[in-house]
């Protein structure tokens, strides 16, 4: 029995800048959940950041203003167990891809400190381009009886791969590669097939 898989690769991301902890003196010790690395492939996309600390009120600017003068609520984030900030649906970035802006983050914390002189830096960028497949297979590559084979797929950027005997769209396709986390994008994707 032949199987072909058609197999889709979905770009997360470039290059890497900066990690998952925030640029600058991290007073309040802020960790970008979403978009992974400050990068996303949609021009409307949710931003989500924890802190180490208790925090009352989160809001950014697009520049280093004030916390007072950050008025617009939209620009206030949804705050949750004062650890987890998170800003619905932000749409500043539509139309504009493969530039960096970067946000500022001003937060007030139970004793009413705002960090006015060390913002909470996001950079963000919108990368709507597809990664290359590099290498793609199965290993072994003919399987007769019990199928035991292992699908690999390499690409030049960090990505999320999908497989499907039938379905050529990505969020069609049934099967992912193994990844740890719905956002764990990888160079190199893998899975294992048994019966």
């Amino acid at each position: 029995m032949k199987h072909l898989f058609l197999i889709v690769a979905l770009a997360l991301f470039s290059t890497i800048v900066n990690g998952q902890l925030l640029e600058g003196k991290n007073e309040f010790g802020a960790t970008l959940i979403t978009p992974y690395f400050g990068f996303s492939s949609e021009d409307v996309f949710d931003i989500e950041f924890t802190t180490e600390e208790a925090l009352v009120l989160c809001k950014y600017s697009n520049n280093n203003v004030d916390f007072d003068s950050i008025q617009n609520p939209n620009n206030f984030f949804e705050t949750t167990d004062k650890h987890t900030h998170k800003l619905n649906d932000y749409d500043d970035m539509q139309g504009i891809y493969n530039q960096e802006k970067e946000i500022f983050v001003k937060c007030v914390n139970e004793s009413d400190y705002v960090n006015e002189y060390y913002p909470i830096r996001i950079p963000l960028i919108i990368d709507n381009t597809p990664p290359i497949i590099e290498d793609f297979g199965a290993d072994p590559e003919k399987v007769i009886e019990n199928l035991e084979v292992k699908l690999f797929i390499d690409t030049d950027d960090f990505s999320r791969c999908r497989f499907d005997e039938k379905e050529n769209r990505f969020d069609l396709m049934k099967n992912d590669f193994e990844y740890l986390s719905p956002d764990d994008y990888k160079k190199k994707n893998f899975r294992e097939l048994t019966t």
